[in-house]
């Protein structure tokens, strides 16, 4: 599986990564810190399976996600907050993507690579 990890903080990208090999060994990851720079990834890599998004005040992942849509319109997206706001999860279903909570430890991983 190919897994694309979009977050501004480097230690929650590195943390995800070791959460995400534990669960899929032989997947590829690719970590990004921006959203300029996960377009270019959504575009150099043939397929990306799912996608980690951060939801912050300085990367608004809710924003990004038409721009993975136009992309790869399948792609499986997970929201990744701190925020726990009622909005946000209803936004989340409107948008059909997951969300989890921050922080996050591998069960809350676990599922998506079962």
């Amino acid at each position: 599986m190919k897994t694309l990890i979009i977050d501004d903080c480097r230690a929650h990208r590195a943390l995800l990564g070791i959460y995400i090999k534990h669960f899929d060994t032989m997947g590829d990851i690719y970590d990004v810190g921006s959203h300029q720079a996960a377009l270019a990834k959504l575009v150099d890599i043939e397929h990306i399976d799912i996608v980690f998004l951060d939801h912050d005040n300085k990367l608004n992942g809710f924003e990004f996600i038409p721009e993975i849509r136009r992309e790869r319109p399948d792609i499986k997206i997970i929201i990744m907050t701190i925020e726990r706001a009622e909005n946000l999860y209803l936004l989340a279903k409107e948008c059909k993507i997951d969300m989890v909570y921050k922080p996050m430890d591998k069960k809350d991983i676990k599922r998506y690579f079962d």
